[in-house]
């Protein structure tokens, strides 16, 4: 070890066993006083008057301010204090820019200063960079700093004391150096469902490894503004029986009381976004992607409202039907379907849905189930790596019942003589690995034709998830960060048949 982190690490463990005169005169003044004194601001007031400001940690650290105005405390996070209150784990669901994070730098400091004992931890796991560690420790170092300037050193760091309390920040890709720490109380995941999805998963293993064990069983904290669907927030909140009491934190919680976090201009600027509905109200949207522009989706969207109520009992039967299946590779990965109409002038979806873990059999009788409704569909869609299911479901229908190098030279001939496949095989498969990059361009240009040749039912909403969130680079899907990517595949099947003349 480097001898100036030799160093760092012997003023840190001083630290641990020795207050300065600084660090005890927080202590001083901090003991025996609550988070905050009262939320019925004249008996507040009146308090802080006859303490001379030393009413509340809240006020003997300094309140956040806005606009130059100090804040009070605000109704919902007298909400979230109580529920801490009362429960050892808690999931937020929250609004960008409510200040829950905010929150939980006096709460965390509350804690040391007020309940834990010398030699507890605090662990906070943040995202996935070791700088956003360093800045979610500055913001908190920052706070305790602006009336007690000597308790910490300026140097860049993720560990720092607090009253003999140590307080540690992890990045989510290194959070297995949390495991196996003693006398853990309380873990904190801000952010958490921007994490990429398999520290996700291992963020919660190790949180959750504490509950129960000797000298820890801490408080566990979630807060999060939504992401993707299928993320770890929604399938907490999905959860029967869950570990987690769950707080829903939207953009109306931060327009109550006498000042505040928002105002309702900036509200009404903000729903001008395409993101509003994930940033402010709780929707599970994604991030949006860099592949369809949101126009064009909105105008599909817009163009299927004249669909809304299309259902499998009122489906146009005898008119040109395409039917594509995105199939599932292993018990975790879903079967998407979706099917297309060419209707009015317009491709209308007419069904998108994913299946979990489905049974293989079970799916070619629902295709068949499926054709049936529309009375035949014109042509069956299938990821070429999926071999087995092309030759079921030729089975199923009695179509293509030719040899391996007969439909081989199908193929060939097709593709040597520009005539679409389509016309010649009722089952048809897709190549990602050689057509994807096409099918996705050519879907861009259909989705963006000015007067909009795509209808999408609002019921559909993973689909549009799917297309909103839609990640490429040069072309090629990025799949893990694209939700519902397999509906988006089945989606590009569909469209690469359709072909539009300038």
């Amino acid at each position: 070890m480097p001898l100036s982190n030799l160093r760092k690490a012997a003023i840190l463990d001083q630290s641990i066993t020795e207050n300065s005169r600084e660090m005890q005169r927080i202590i001083d003044l901090c003991h025996n006083k609550p988070l905050y004194y009262s939320w019925h601001a004249p008996k507040h007031e009146q308090k802080y008057h006859k303490t001379n400001g030393q009413c509340c940690l809240w006020h003997v650290l300094g309140p956040e301010t806005k606009d130059g105005k100090d804040m009070p405390m605000l109704p919902y996070q007298n909400v979230l204090y109580r529920a801490l209150r009362e429960n050892k784990r808690i999931w937020i669901k929250k609004a960008r820019g409510l200040g829950v994070t905010t929150y939980f730098l006096y709460h965390i400091a509350y804690l040391c200063l007020t309940q834990l004992q010398p030699g507890d931890r605090v662990c906070v796991i943040v995202g996935p960079r070791l700088e956003a560690a360093q800045d979610w420790l500055d913001r908190f170092k920052a706070l305790l700093s602006r009336k007690f300037p000597g308790l910490f050193d300026k140097d860049k760091s993720t560990v720092a004391v607090l009253n003999k309390i140590k307080l540690e920040i992890f990045p989510s890709h290194h959070v297995s150096a949390m495991r196996g720490l003693d006398r853990v109380k309380f873990i904190m995941a801000d952010e958490a469902d921007y994490f990429p999805p398999g520290q996700q998963k291992e963020v919660r293993a190790v949180m959750e490894g504490y509950i129960g064990k000797t000298n820890s069983d801490p408080t566990i904290v979630l807060s999060s503004t939504p992401a993707a669907p299928q993320g770890l927030m929604q399938s907490i909140e999905l959860e029967q029986n869950s570990l987690y009491y769950k707080c829903f934190f939207t953009y109306e919680y931060g327009l109550e009381g006498p000042q505040p976090i928002y105002s309702v201009a900036q509200i009404e600027q903000a729903k001008r976004s395409p993101d509003f509905r994930r940033e402010f109200a709780g929707e599970y949207l994604g991030l949006i992607g860099n592949v369809f522009n949101i126009s064009s989706i909105n105008k599909a969207v817009m163009h299927g409202t004249k669909y809304n109520e299309l259902s499998q009992d009122n489906w146009t039967k005898g008119v040109h039907t395409l039917l594509a299946i995105d199939p599932a590779y292993s018990s975790s990965s879903k079967y998407g379907i979706v099917m297309t109409q060419y209707l009015n002038g317009k491709i209308v979806v007419i069904y998108a849905h994913e299946y979990t873990k489905p049974d293989y059999s079970d799916m070619i009788d629902e295709v068949f189930r499926l054709s049936h409704l529309v009375g035949g569909v014109t042509n069956i869609l299938v990821d070429s790596s999926a071999p087995e299911v092309i030759a079921s479901l030729r089975r199923a229908f009695h179509k293509d019942q030719y040899s391996e190098n007969y439909l081989k030279e199908v193929v060939t001939n097709c593709k040597k003589y520009n005539v679409p496949i389509e016309s010649r095989l009722f089952v048809v498969p897709k190549s990602f690995a050689m057509e994807g990059r096409q099918m996705l361009q050519h879907a861009v240009s259909i989705m963006d034709i000015p007067e909009g040749a795509i209808a999408i039912p609002s019921q559909y909403q993973d689909l549009i998830v799917g297309l909103r969130t839609c990640v490429a680079e040069e072309w090629k899907m990025d799949k893990p960060n694209t939700s519902h990517n397999d509906l988006v595949d089945s989606f590009l099947m569909c469209l690469s048949v359709y072909k539009f003349s300038k």
